[in-house]
């Protein structure tokens, strides 16, 4: 009884062997109507009869749906004679998705018997081309694609170029480019809402793009939403440690959040990075004024006066907050250029002033 029974699985092994060497025998064999299509077929598509070969093509496709051949003719056809790339990736994509079963049949077959490994390699290595091939004219369609989006956004004609890199984005929902085209076309639409949206989808899919990260943040800016605008100038700042502009934005964000203390920062961060940067400096003297911090504003105020020399409004702004400080000597020094700036001003009254003080102390 064991012997019949161990004979029994012996033979019930080799018949799923067999079957599963008819299956891939099977799988791209044609027979009755299928075959004669498909002979016509390829006779037109030599002669490059393509608008006749096309149609019989696609005949043998319908009963016979993972026929390789007739899947990669008509992808061929779609490519090169119709210009439709859409349909001819959908047909590369199909043709590998056969390959790829085919080539793990074999596979499993080698495993479970290693002899046929040196046969069985071979047609591998051949199907493996085919795939390889298949895989480079699917990135061809996708290049055409593109192409063809971004000339129907060049022509300002934004909802073509959306719809095109929509239907890209069928084809490769991780293409990052795709998606910043999408968020440029709602741009151009003033769709806020749109665009941040894909904006952000193309953030989470490229990681080291710090310019994305600012406009997010320049939208959410728009929105008054100075949270998320922080957060997102935050982002970008990790990615260039020393960049200014993101941590003086953030400080710009911090300040309409009325935060003097975190605005103080940033802004000092900013000058400290770019000393030559005016703006930074004004508001850096602003922010440590509201804070209490006079004699830290004074200072940034008297950078702000070294690099706009000639600027009447830093100068007495200047004089009148050193006189307000009884800082007499300092007061004499910057009143002096005020009023060979601006003969008929205060300034000659704040120099009278601080010499009176100055008598009077000594």
């Amino acid at each position: 009884m064991k012997r019949s029974k161990l004979l029994k699985n012996i033979f019930i092994f080799i018949l799923v062997i067999l079957l599963a060497n008819t299956m891939f025998a099977n799988s791209q064999k044609l027979i009755g109507k299928a075959k004669t299509n498909f002979r016509s077929a390829n006779l037109h598509y030599n002669g490059k009869r393509f608008k006749k070969a096309l149609p019989l093509y696609l005949e043998v496709l319908k009963d016979n749906p993972n026929h390789i051949e007739s899947l990669e003719k008509v992808a061929s056809i779609y490519y090169a004679d119709n210009k439709e790339y859409i349909k001819s990736n959908n047909y590369y994509l199909k043709a590998n998705n056969e390959i790829q079963k085919i080539i793990d049949e074999y596979k499993q077959e080698i495993e479970s018997n290693p002899k046929k490994s040196k046969k069985l390699n071979k047609k591998i290595d051949k199907f493996l081309k085919k795939f390889e091939h298949n895989q480079d004219m699917e990135k061809s369609c996708w290049a055409k694609i593109f192409i063809k989006g971004k000339s129907k956004f060049k022509d300002e004609q934004y909802d073509d170029a959306i719809s095109i890199f929509n239907e890209l984005l069928q084809i490769g929902p991780d293409s990052v480019n795709t998606v910043k085209m999408l968020a440029y076309c709602y741009m151009k639409k003033e769709d806020k809402d749109k665009e941040l949206e894909y904006m952000i989808q193309a953030a989470n899919l490229d990681l080291e793009d710090k310019q994305i990260r600012s406009n997010i943040a320049i939208i959410y800016f728009g929105k008054e939403d100075y949270q998320n605008a922080i957060k997102w100038y935050s982002e970008a700042a990790k990615l260039d440690s020393v960049d200014s502009n993101n941590y003086f934005n953030i400080g710009i964000c911090y300040s309409r959040m009325k935060d003097d203390q975190n605005a103080y920062k940033f802004f000092k961060k900013v000058v400290e990075l770019d000393p030559k940067n005016l703006d930074a400096v004004i508001n850096v003297s602003n922010c440590a004024s509201k804070l209490k911090m006079e004699d830290e504003s004074i200072t940034y105020l008297k950078m702000a006066v070294d690099l706009d020399k000639e600027n009447i409004d830093y100068l007495s702004n200047l004089c009148y907050r050193l006189s307000k400080l009884k800082r007499w000597d300092e007061l004499i020094e910057y009143a002096k250029k005020w009023e060979v700036l601006e003969k008929d001003s205060d300034a000659s009254k704040l120099i009278k002033f601080a010499n009176q003080n100055l008598k009077n102390k000594k």
